[in-house]
């Protein structure tokens, strides 16, 4: 049993190093409250000190807590699902072919199995990428999402609610209070109605992701605030993959802009703070926190500057690890080490405490939450990312001592992180090492997702010439098919060669899907993937004969909104990302086919920056652009 609220944080203390036995004798409790973060990372927990000194030592605290996909629509269809990785779920980036609303089995999902079971559940805030505005997915009795832009004070939510079978269409209406605060006293209310009701309420906050505006009476309150962990801006980075080494030290102004970026996003998280503690008075008013379980976590984290690096869909630290609070009734409190992935452990963990049979990937932390530690756990995670951000995607494994990761291409990562937690050095190369590293190739091997691994190739004008095409992961044998219309002379064959004799010189994007034999365990459908070669064809002479556009000729800004050209070839796929903050992770993708295609976008705000990956004929570009007031 709970303490009285007011006693409790009078008589609370910091958790020590081990968890300390607590009674465990109460029944597992029925009714949950997932409070899931945007971009918040394991050590921003001080922004939100109510949180970090008062729910933290109310419950067990886990300071190995994964996410195995740090992007955020695999990592919240992953929850959804019930806790299945990216590779099950099939949502492994933000956008299609490979991501989004569009790919998820929404009618198999937590939701609709506890609602089946008899629990009332409520949704409120950021749902996936893609997803119609005004369609409520299965299971939900209370479903409320905000459809935000940048405008976190005026916005548009729609409301509604759904049965166990079937979807259901919320009305809209216009909101015009802090996101945050909305987000909160909505989640009240949801607490308000389901009386003695067992429940499920999932919140969804937006905070601390960009645009990461603070309520009106936080601005400022981390003035001057930095960050310099030892692997800000890097300064050697010659043990680090191709991307890495290719990023330039950051000048001043870019320092300064993410540092405002840092400070904000802090600031952000105090009215976040506030409505915990509003959520976790009201369970008290209304005699909820006797049978109620908090779970507190984020969905991926984000880099400021390590590694010269900024946003997420990395392999790093500040990516893939994030907070971990759960505060049961009679449970555990103190410190867990074990390892526990938030995107696969906790959903299995909800559905467990609501007496419902796990329809999971992942494994209750029900024992460990009552004191009783099961005879085996975990060792290992997977951690994965597939496409959708400027980096190259990679598939690897974390240990508590060892992370190994593999990206398409030949880059390999493998750090101690017992001695080097900032990973400084990676130690693949060192000879020393090869049987921990081979064993952790072998044990990936084994569980990767289907990934396309040829990025890159050289062909010549006249030449006839062969190209296999790999795939790593997934189940073989493999068949390929084009996006698209390939570079004249070449054709692709079903098991993935493409060959013929290029006619014409250039750099072509080519786009290329390869489908497994293998059926994805939650969304049961066969695996696939889809991809791009970028395929360099030289002349005689060497050159590839390609001169691409100036700016001006690329980008042309107009009122509240900007079209972009790419130069393609016919039949050719091209993309274009636009984000607000440069995390092309959580930007809008759009695509087209050649030749010289031109993608338009409206409706921007003006006065503000955006960042565009554009991605066509030739190699990728990053470019800024302004809209004008």
């Amino acid at each position: 049993m709970f303490l009285p609220l007011a006693l409790l944080l009078l008589s609370c203390t910091l958790p020590t190093d081990e968890p300390e036995a607590s009674a465990t004798a109460t029944p597992a409790p029925t009714s949950v409250v997932l409070i899931l973060m945007d971009d918040m990372r394991y050590d921003d927990l001080w922004a939100m000190p109510w949180v970090n000194e008062n729910l933290a030592p109310m419950g067990l605290s886990f300071d190995a807590a994964y996410v195995n996909t740090p992007v955020c629509c695999p990592a919240r269809a992953s929850i959804a699902a019930g806790g299945f990785l990216a590779q099950s779920t099939g949502v492994l980036s933000n956008y299609l072919p490979n991501g989004g609303a569009t790919v998820f089995n929404a009618d198999r999902t937590m939701a609709g199995a506890l609602q089946a079971a008899g629990v009332r559940t409520g949704f409120i805030g950021k749902y996936l990428h893609g997803h119609p505005p005004r369609t409520v997915p299965i299971g939900w009795s209370w479903f409320n999402k905000p459809i935000i832009e940048e405008d976190w004070s005026s916005y548009e939510v729609a409301v509604g609610s759904s049965t166990s079978t079937a979807e259901g269409t919320g009305a809209t209406s216009s909101v015009s209070q802090y996101l945050t605060d909305y987000i909160g006293d909505q989640s009240l209310g949801f607490l308000e109605e389901a009386g003695s009701e067992p429940f499920f309420l999932w919140i969804n906050h937006w905070a601390p992701h960009y645009p990461a505006t603070p309520a009106p009476e936080d601005v400022g309150a981390f003035a001057g605030l930095t960050l310099r962990p030892p692997s800000f801006n890097e300064a050697d980075v010659d043990d680090k993959p191709l991307f890495v080494r290719d990023t330039q030290v950051w000048v001043d102004a870019k320092v300064e802009s993410y540092d405002e970026a840092y400070q904000s996003a802090m600031e952000s998280l105090l009215a976040a703070d506030r409505s915990v503690r509003d959520l976790v008075e009201k369970l008290d008013e209304l005699g909820r926190l006797d049978d109620t379980v908090i779970i507190f976590t984020s969905d991926n984290g984000y880099l400021y500057g390590e590694h010269r690096q900024s946003g997420k869909g990395m392999p790093y630290q500040e990516a893939i690890r994030v907070p971990l609070i759960i505060v049961a009734p009679g449970g555990t409190t103190g410190r867990e080490h074990r390892l526990v992935s938030v995107t696969t452990d906790v959903p299995a963990t909800i559905q467990d405490l609501a007496g419902v049979t796990p329809d999971t990937e992942g494994d209750s932390l029900q024992p460990l939450i009552e004191g009783s530690p099961p005879p085996s756990w975990q060792e290992r995670l997977l951690i994965e990312a597939y496409e959708g951000t400027p980096h190259p995607s990679f598939a690897g494994v974390v240990e508590r001592r060892w992370k190994y990761v593999e990206y398409t291409g030949d880059d390999l990562e493998l750090y101690d992180l017992s001695s080097d937690p900032y990973e400084l050095e990676s130690r693949h190369a060192d000879a020393s090492l090869d049987p921990v590293r081979q064993e952790l190739a072998d044990w990936l091997d084994e569980r990767r997702g289907l990934l396309m691994r040829t990025s890159s190739a050289t062909m010549q004008v006249g030449v006839s010439s062969t190209l296999t095409v790999e795939a790593v992961g997934g189940e073989p044998p493999f068949s390929w098919s084009a996006i698209g219309d390939l570079p004249a002379g070449l054709s692709l064959t079903p098991d993935g060669e493409l060959n013929g004799t290029p006619e014409e010189a250039g750099i072509f994007s080519v786009g290329l899907t390869v489908t497994g034999t293998g059926t994805r365990r939650h969304s049961r459908a066969t695996e696939s993937f889809s991809g791009t070669v970028r395929l360099t064809v030289l002349d005689e002479s060497g050159s590839s004969g390609f001169a691409p556009p100036d700016r001006e000729e690329r980008i042309t800004v107009r009122g509240d909104g900007l079209d972009v050209e790419i130069p393609a070839p016919s039949g050719h796929p091209v993309y274009v990302t636009l984000s607000p903050n440069g995390d092309f992770g959580d930007g809008l993708r759009f695509s087209a086919l050649g030749p010289d295609a031109v993608i338009s976008f409206e409706g921007l705000t003006p006065g503000a920056r955006y960042q565009l990956l554009i991605q066509g004929q030739g190699p990728a570009v990053v470019r800024e652009v302004q809209i004008p007031r």
